[in-house]
């Protein structure tokens, strides 16, 4: 079959559903008694994965260097919570952290294994965590987003601030730059503009 010979396109990428940080902070303000509130704190300013926050033991935590060693990720297998690997090599990484969830963290009862645990002290089960997510959405005027677009939230809002995209690479755990760039295309278009006033700025006569 002559068909078996061609490369169909690839389609293109939908553009992630994102909050504004207004939103991101309404949401924030309606979890902020939730003994989850890191969870979604760290997902919102970071961009880590649902699984990797899930995975952080306190041992990953750098308090004095603001920093957190993404090691491990937490999957879901028949209703279970499974430890595994990071997604990728470049998914074990160390991350920032903001001041902000410095203080959270340091609220918590400090100990060893899992930051974040169920009732029973195992690691929390991902639809677990989706299900409170949502019912908390549902009493919101906002989005109902994914929880995955908390990370593309966070990048998003990174770039509009005019961090670097290789930073931004960096803090997700991409691969390459070229996937961070593919991916958030739709924000550095709208950058362009602002690139070409710069210009005009430096050479007016």
């Amino acid at each position: 079959n002559p068909c078996n010979s061609v490369t169909p396109p690839r389609p293109d990428k939908a553009i992630p559903e994102i909050w504004s940080v207004e939103q991101a902070q309404t949401f924030l303000n309606a979890v902020s008694e939730h003994r989850w509130y890191a969870i979604y704190l760290i997902a919102l300013t970071t961009g880590a994965r649902r699984g990797e926050i899930l995975g952080l033991e306190w041992e990953n935590i750098d308090f004095e260097g603001k920093t957190a060693s993404i090691q491990k990720t937490i999957s879901e297998i028949g209703g279970r919570a499974i430890v595994g690997e990071p997604k990728t090599k470049r998914s074990r990484r160390i991350i920032s952290l903001p001041h902000i969830v410095i203080t959270s963290l340091k609220k918590m009862e400090f100990g060893t294994g899992f930051i974040f645990t169920s009732s029973n002290d195992t690691p929390i089960v991902p639809r677990n965590l989706l299900r409170h997510f949502y019912s908390v959405l549902d009493k919101l005027d906002i989005p109902r987003i994914r929880f995955h677009d908390l990370r593309h939230t966070a990048a998003t809002i990174l770039l509009t601030q005019d961090v670097h995209p290789k930073k931004v690479q960096e803090l997700l755990g991409h691969s390459s730059i070229t996937l961070t760039l593919d991916t958030y295309s739709h924000v550095m278009k709208g950058m362009h503009s602002e690139t070409a006033d710069k210009m005009d700025s430096i050479f007016k006569s």
